[in-house]
């Protein structure tokens, strides 16, 4: 008689890649506490990997995914030593506190108009693990480790007139009020009322009736490392810190809908005036333009829903998915969210979407949706982009044909040559962006950089762009925003490069005078001019704000910069 088979006996391999995959970070603790031998199968580095991907996904990664510590990383992440920094430009409040609030030599000291020009840490996530961070056009956005997401600032989108892609462009969402305040969650529930603007947000702030759905008890384990697990906690209930809303930090709220119960967001992504996430249950949703309250807006793809949609990417004014063996999903308008879908408090819309041709066979390594167009690295190794005029989409009634996407060739022609010149079969790996700029990262450590005009096939030499400081330096990440740039490394260091416009303190690196006067004569930076910001040639580190840490996480867009730092003092 053949003996059976248990769980225990199946292999660290099968058990991380087969079993484990479908699992929550928490299910993947517990299941780790049932035995000794589970507990080692789940206490490897490819299992940390995993853990690390599904609470906090893949920006940054490192480059040797191999044999890079991802137990150390996941801890460093898990910490509740973590915290959250922003620095520039402090319009409508969008660096979480007023430059008043900052420590005074972090302000610079000219102009009408006070900007942050050190990285200034924003107390209100202090003692809270922060999944992930994202900057859009006006505001930052952060989503804590319960699945809840917040934004800084008066507001995502410049101003409550605005009406831009990937929103409705024809009318707005229906509201009551009109305020941007939480929705109802049933029409039997007193409709909301309007919301005070931003100087006495704190003071008068408006709950949901009943709460969006329930969770079960944070788990403590999640944030020690293995050694520590306290194998009594995972049944015990706790009462949940909250993070606390101020004037300039605000809660975001996800619709109610019986068909989701437990339902979190695991993703985020941030465009110019919208943002968008992705829930556990694989559905997408909204803050953009046509909302009128702070519950994001359920988007429905009609054809796609018992397809899985992995990865998210918001550019300026579009956005976009990737559903496997569908493809790249791209919209670029929605309906605005009804009368009936208002008062039951499901606030769906209908996306106006197509697919981008070819996307649906073989498998997308990377994708990256900017202004007006999207970036994909196929399964060869190469990188291909699709174009779409959103704003004339928007109002073609699906009149619009899409193009073919095409192959960019200078950066193709550049992968070809380097492969050769350097006797290695390296391939394009990864992309970021913003607005017209990108960076692709290739396998063996390569960071090439480009904007909207590389597409062109024109002859020229002016793409890629290889910044021989960047080469090489096992670079994780690249955040970018209208004219800043920065690159995080494995190590935890980060550099900053590009314009500060306007004194707008968006570099990070200090007092724009002592920083010129320290690097006086060594063309490193140049000044722009009295109250008209600098320009850093070449990439320079970001000092850390304490004496001994890592940065973990960077973010940038327009005139602002973000991260999630970790102090090892």
């Amino acid at each position: 008689m053949m003996s059976r088979l248990t769980l225990e006996d199946l292999g660290e391999d099968i058990i991380c890649s087969n079993i484990a995959i479908h699992l929550s970070p928490a299910d993947i603790l517990s299941l780790a506490l049932t035995s000794h031998s589970l507990f080692d199968c789940l206490n490897t580095n490819d299992a940390f990997h995993l853990l690390y991907s599904k609470r906090f996904g893949s920006k940054p990664t490192p480059l040797n995914l191999v044999h890079y510590d991802w137990k150390r990383l996941y801890n460093y992440r898990s910490s509740e030593n973590t915290k959250f920094f922003t620095w520039g430009s402090s319009s409508l409040g969008r660096l979480g506190y007023t430059p008043s609030e900052a420590p005074l030599d972090h302000v610079t000291k000219t102009g009408i108009i006070k900007n942050v020009h050190t990285p200034t840490n924003v107390s209100a996530f202090n003692g809270f693990v922060i999944n992930d961070i994202s900057a859009g056009g006006f505001s930052f956005h952060i989503l804590a480790n319960d699945g809840e997401l917040y934004f800084t600032g008066a507001s995502w989108k410049k101003s409550e007139d605005s009406m831009s892609t990937p929103g409705p462009l024809n009318s707005r969402d229906f509201a009551l009020g009109g305020a941007v305040v939480p929705l109802p969650y049933g029409i039997h529930y007193l409709p909301p009322t309007p919301m005070p603007w931003i100087t006495s947000r704190a003071q008068h702030h408006f709950e949901p009736v009943l709460p969006h759905y329930s969770r079960s008890a944070p788990n403590p384990n999640l944030t020690k490392p293995p050694e520590d697990l306290d194998w009594s906690s995972l049944n015990k209930d706790r009462t949940k810190k909250k993070i606390t809303e101020t004037n300039f930090i605000t809660k975001l709220f996800l619709p109610a809908n019986d068909k989701f119960p437990s339902r979190r967001i695991i993703s985020i992504s941030s465009g110019r005036e919208h943002i968008i996430a992705l829930d556990n249950y694989h559905n997408i949703l909204t803050w953009d333009t046509g909302c009128r309250t702070n519950t994001g807006v359920h988007l429905l793809f009609d054809g796609m829903e018992d397809y899985f949609i992995s990865k998210i990417s918001a550019g300026w004014n579009i956005s976009a998915c990737y559903a496997y063996r569908v493809g790249i999903i791209v919209w670029y308008t929605r309906d605005p969210v009804s009368r009936e879908s208002y008062e039951d408090g499901t606030t769906q819309a209908k996306a106006h979407y197509l697919i981008i041709p070819g996307t649906d066979k073989g498998r997308i390594i990377d994708f990256h949706a900017g202004c007006d167009f999207v970036l994909f690295i196929k399964d060869n190794g190469q990188i291909y982009c699709f174009t779409i005029e959103a704003h004339n989409w928007a109002l073609s009634n699906g009149e619009y044909v899409p193009e073919e996407s095409f192959p960019v060739i200078k950066f193709n022609e550049w992968l070809l040559k380097h492969n050769i010149t350097s006797s290695v079969k390296s391939t394009f790996t990864k992309i970021s962006g913003c607005y017209h700029n990108f960076a692709i990262f290739t396998s063996d450590g390569m960071v090439l950089l480009g904007n909207k005009e590389s597409f062109s096939d024109e002859e020229s030499n002016e793409f890629p762009v290889l910044i021989p400081d960047l080469q090489k330096r096992n670079i994780s990440h690249v955040a970018m925003g209208d004219y800043h740039n920065f690159a995080l490394t494995d190590d935890g260091e980060l550099l900053v490069w590009g314009t500060e416009s306007n004194n707008c303190g968006c570099l990070g690196v200090g007092d724009k005078d002592v920083f010129l006067r320290e690097n006086l004569g060594l063309d490193i930076v140049s000044d722009l001019g009295h109250s008209k910001g600098m320009k850093i040639l070449k990439p320079q580190v970001v000092r850390q704000p304490t004496t001994n840490g890592k940065w973990l996480a960077v973010t940038a867009a327009g005139w602002q910069s973000g991260g999630i730092y970790v102090s090892l003092d």
